[in-house]
Order: structure tokens, then sequence, then C-alpha cells
């Protein structure tokens, strides 16, 4: 699989995500880098079931190293539940704690922004807030798709590409 990194739309994203979820869940490499075998969830707002199970079919045949997943690969299809992630979390936590997921991976952003605007600051350092929390209630690392802002991305600095109005990041 060719390594495309933007993430327009159409770029093979939830592809990259489901081969990252495989990777860990069977302790193999993903992108060259040996994976530590934890349990994963992958929740899935956006694409049909049917989809879905089609494109992780098509992984596990590519990668059979990659077969045999199913106590530590866990799939979640929210499509038609998807919220605003400040009232989603609860709900999410209240699941997740059922299991010590050591990553959880949110496809797409989008479809938890609520009433946010993706082009206000505040509301994304919010959105970027309520991962965090889930982050830490949770212990496991969080992975999230997101389209980035349409327009020359040549022009933009990388850093920028996921922050609200394209503010600069402050390190």
């Amino acid at each position: 699989m060719q390594n495309n990194s933007r993430g327009a739309s159409k770029s093979n994203k939830s592809w990259y995500l489901l081969d990252l979820a495989l990777s860990v869940a069977s302790g193999q490499e993903w992108w060259g880098r040996r994976c530590t075998k934890l349990p994963v969830v992958y929740i899935n707002f956006e694409l049909q079931p049917w989809v879905l199970a089609e494109r992780i079919n098509a992984l596990c045949a590519e990668r059979p190293d990659c077969k045999g997943v199913g106590d530590t690969f866990h799939l979640w299809n929210l499509r038609g539940h998807n919220a605003d992630i400040t009232l989603l979390r609860a709900k999410l936590e209240e699941q997740l704690a059922k299991h010590s997921f050591g990553l959880i991976i949110l496809d797409p952003a989008y479809k938890v922004l609520g009433n946010r605007d993706e082009n206000a600051n505040g509301e994304i350092a919010d959105l970027m807030n309520q991962f965090e929390a889930l982050a830490q209630k949770t212990g496991a690392a969080i992975v999230v798709a997101h389209h980035f802002a349409k327009g020359d991305r040549t022009a933009k600095n990388a850093l920028d590409r996921m922050s609200g109005a394209g503010s600069a990041c402050k390190t």
C-alpha cells in the first residue's frame, strides 16, 4: 500500500487506519515499524458495515500475518449514531470501560464535531480536549481520521492542517 499521508477526500485514510488497527491487534509491522500487540477498537461513523467488512477481508488477504485477530480487533459500526463527541463520550467511555483497549480509532472526526465550526480555533481546541479526555479516561492511544482543509496544501504549514482557522500551532 502506497503511503499517501494527505488527508484529502478519497485518499485512503480509512484503509490506512484499518491497516494500522490490524497491525496493532496482531503485533505486526505497520509501515516498517513493529507494533506492540494490543487490543484495538475501530469506531466507524461513516462507512456501511459491508464496505468495512470487504476492506478488512481485502487487507487480511494481503497480510496473512494479521489474520486471527478476533480477540484483539474490535469493530464498532456506529454509522447513523454520530453525535457531538461531548455527548457521545460518556456512552463511549461506558462501553470502553468493559474492555482494556490500547488503541481507539475514531473514523472520521467530522462525524463527532456536533455544531462546532471546523474553522474556529477554540472549537477545534475543545474537540481535541474531548479526545484527550477520552485517552486519559481509557488509558488508550487515540487515533482520529480528519479531512484537511480545502485549497492549496503547499501554501500551508503541515501543523496548520487541523488547527481550526489555520492559525499557527505554538510549541
